[in-house]
Order: structure tokens, then C-alpha cells, then sequence
């Protein structure tokens, strides 16, 4: 069967990558493969684990291996849609989105869970002296901390590495549209990383030891999108895997928060079981900020904290948000029980969505009611920002943050919206609109 030739210029840099893929991984791979075919070690996971846990070792490290071969492979129309929507969404959704910067020094919280406050403190300490220093300290011992920009979520990565080598203005404000997470993520990571490293290096472990231990705690705190560090769920092929896609969207760091719920339990049962009551003040500690403050400081960071005019407490509204984090680390869950919790509640609910792509089918209904409102004469209250995004989730080349300013600076010039001071402002540039307008 005869094909056309690709003419495209981005089988270079897909080859280049293809090859550097091979000649870093395939020593590796091959002696975790034959480590992890070996029955002795086959048999003690079955035995500690359960035979479940043992049968995903191998599908984990033949993604690895594979993970060009796969996405170089041919897809049905179905598959290329859903990816394209799902890039397009994660563009909308993230790309330059003020809200969620801020909300990345929420994982300041999951580093103290991890290694602790003492040696967290002492690593924001040594990077808050001399933060150059400090990153140049970091970067310098560790390659995965040094690649976390293109990996540091699933979707953040795939969007990345379809421009890179590209200087073209287009592809360059769709890979650099995810550079401010990136840099709240490291004013996160640096501090986490020294103080996991310092720790270890305490507890008389060698360089190499320690480094792997920080990348670890990294890892385990703040989730990572690259190939290895992605759950079965977060990897599929084909039309289902690119469901499962679909449905894992934005789940980097709740994976990681899954694992850490894991965790938590397993020493919880282990201090049960042993009846050791010493363990009992640090696992309230990690049970509080895991189960609390996790959630909620997120939250307050992009703005998301209890609406002024409302008279829901604060305490309420840290209840409800505390409930709603518990679940997030589930797919269907994350998206179903804030749902159902907001209509029990009587808060304002946006209803039910299986996947942030489904943000498409919205943005296109909702122009579609402008059209109409325009048509019969009627006024619009939200037409700049609709059709701004409808934009952004068909070609993913305008950010729904973008899209939101953009709304709020037209209300401006119309008089729609009248900020009174720079609180003012910053509110209507960051979410679109004012407390006042309603």
C-alpha cells in the first residue's frame, strides 16, 4: 500500500528525539527489565503487595521504552481529535493563568508532609539567603529537577514538546505559555529538594544517594508528568486510552496526593499494628496537612476562598473544601463530589463535567447564545470572553486567561465594570470580572 511522503520539517526533530530517547534509556530499561522479571522479586511483591501491584511493573517500564514508538504510531480520526481537544484544553485552562501560578506555593504544604518542617524549613532558609546559589546548588546535582519544566504535567509536557525547535511566534507563545507555573513550581521544588538532600546527607547517606532521595521527594510532593512518574491510567492507547486521558486531566499532582494518602495509611496501620504511640503526634501532623491545609491553601492562593457577600463561614467553607480534596485524587470522583456537595449545599454549581474538554461543547453553546442575543437586539454580558475561548479550544492559540482579561478590560472601556482601586483590578484582570457586577 503506497502512502504520501511526509514533507514536514518536524520528523527532524521528532528522529533527534527519538534517538536521544534510545541512547539514554535502553541501558536502564533493559536492567529494569531483567531486575523486575526475576522471580524473587516477582514473588516478595505478590507477597507484600498483592499479585495487582506486581502486574503493573512491566506495562509501566514498556511504556517507557516505547512512549515515541507509541505516539509516532498511526491514530484513528476518534484518537487525533481527542488528543488535539485535550492539548487545546490544557492551553485554555493553564496556559498563563494567574490563578493557577499562585496556587503552585501550595505545595509547600505537601513538602512539609513529606520531609518534614525541620528540614524543609532548612532548606527555604539556605534558598531564601542566596536563592541563585541555591537553584544553581540544585540544578547543578540533579537532571530531573533540570527537566521538570517539560515534565512537570502530563498535558503541560505534550503541549511543550510539540514546539520545541520551533522559533516561530506562534509555537513560541504556546510552549512558553506554561513558563509562570514552572517558576512558582521551583520557588516550591528548590527549597523541598535542599531540605530532602540535607536530610539525607544527616542521615549518613553518600551523594548519589541523597540526590536520588531529593528528586524523590520532589516527585512524591509536588507529582511529575514525565513517562515514568504516570499512573496506568494516565498512559492508555488508543480511543480508550485517550479516555483515560480525557479523564486524568490536570492530574499530576493529585496522583502524587494519591500516593501520599497511600502512604499515610500504610504507616497509620503499621503504628497500629506495632502500637507505637510515639508515631501518633507526627501522623496527626500529616493527617491534618493532608486532609486540611492541602486543600485549602490552594484555594486562597488562586483566589478561590469564600465569597465575601456570602454568609457561609469560613469554617463551613474549609469543611466543604476539606471534603472536596479528600476526593480529588480520584478521577470521577474529583469531578462528581463537588458537584453534588455545592447542590446539597445550595452554592452556585456549574454542573457535571466528565473532562475539561467538554469546556468545548460549552464555550460553543454559550457564543451560540450570543449570536442570538445580538441578533434579536438583546445585550450580551460575557461576548468578548465566549468567543475568546471558543478560539482557544479549537486552535489552542488564545489562553482562557487571556480570554478572561480581555472580557474585564472591555467591561472597562464600556463602563460595564468601574474598579475602584488596584484590589479592584487585579480582581478583574485575574477572573474576568468584579464582586460588584454579580
Amino acid at each position: 500500500m503506497q502512502r504520501p511522503i511526509l514533507l514536514s520539517l518536524d520528523v527532524i526533530n521528532r528522529h533527534v528525539a527519538e534517538v536521544v530517547h534510545d541512547l539514554t534509556h535502553r541501558e536502564t530499561v533493559m536492567q529494569a527489565w531483567r531486575f523486575l522479571s526475576d522471580k524473587r522479586v516477582l514473588d516478595a511483591v505478590e507477597e507484600t503487595m498483592g499479585s495487582d501491584v506486581a502486574g503493573l511493573f512491566r506495562p509501566w517500564l514498556q511504556f517507557i521504552a516505547n512512549e515515541w514508538v507509541y505516539d509516532r504510531a498511526g491514530m484513528s480520526k476518534l484518537e487525533a481529535f481527542m488528543r488535539a481537544a485535550r492539548r487545546n484544553t490544557t492551553f485554555v485552562g493553564m496556559a498563563y493563568r494567574l490563578g493557577t501560578m499562585f496556587a503552585q506555593l501550595g505545595g509547600y504544604v505537601g513538602s512539609v508532609e513529606r520531609i518534614g518542617p525541620r528540614w524543609f524549613a532548612a532548606g527555604m532558609n539556605t534558598t531564601l539567603r542566596n536563592p541563585r546559589e541555591a537553584s544553581a546548588f540544585v540544578l547543578d546535582r540533579s537532571l530531573e529537577l533540570k527537566s521538570r519544566f517539560d515534565t512537570l504535567d502530563r498535558d503541560i509536557r505534550e503541549n511543550v514538546r510539540r514546539f520545541v525547535g520551533k522559533t516561530d511566534l506562534t509555537s513560541l507563545v504556546q510552549r512558553y505559555g506554561f513558563t509562570g507555573i514552572s517558576f512558582f513550581d521551583r520557588l516550591v521544588v528548590i527549597p523541598t529538594w535542599i531540605g530532602a538532600y540535607n536530610k539525607a546527607i544527616a542521615a549518613g547517606m553518600e551523594e548519589d544517594q541523597a540526590v536520588y532521595e531529593a528528586d524523590s521527594a520532589v516527585r512524591e510532593s509536588q507529582g511529575a508528568g514525565a513517562a515514568k512518574d504516570l499512573a496506568a491510567i494516565q498512559r492508555g492507547r488508543g480511543p480508550a486510552g485517550e479516555m483515560g486521558k480525557a479523564l486524568t486531566m490536570f492530574y499530576s499532582f493529585q496522583s502524587a496526593n494519591y500516593q501520599r494518602f497511600l502512604e499515610f495509611a500504610w504507616d497509620a496501620g503499621e503504628a497500629v499494628r506495632s502500637r507505637n504511640g510515639k508515631m501518633l503526634p507526627e501522623l496527626a501532623m500529616r493527617g491534618l496537612l493532608l486532609a486540611v491545609v492541602a486543600p485549602i491553601l490552594p484555594a486562597l492562593l488562586s483566589g478561590q476562598g469564600p465569597d465575601d457577600d456570602n454568609e457561609e463561614s469560613w469554617t463551613e467553607w474549609a469543611a466543604k473544601t476539606s471534603v472536596y480534596g479528600l476526593a480529588a485524587p480520584i478521577p470521577l470522583a474529583r469531578d462528581i463530589v463537588p458537584v453534588v456537595g455545592r447542590k446539597l449545599a445550595g452554592d452556585r454549581s456549574y454542573g457535571y463535567r466528565f473532562s475539561p474538554i467538554q469546556g468545548l461543547g460549552e464555550s460553543l453553546e454559550r457564543v451560540a447564545g450570543d449570536v442570538r442575543k445580538v441578533a434579536e437586539g438583546k445585550e450580551t454580558k460575557r461576548a468578548t470572553r465566549n468567543t475568546l475561548e471558543a478560539a482557544g479550544y479549537m486552535t489552542g492559540l488564545v489562553p482562557g486567561q487571556g480570554a478572561a482579561s480581555a472580557q474585564f478590560l472591555v467591561d472597562v472601556l464600556s463602563g460595564d465594570a468601574q474598579p475602584q482601586d488596584m484590589g479592584d483590578w487585579w480582581e478583574g484582570v485575574r477572573t474576568g470580572k468584579l464582586d460588584q457586577e454579580g
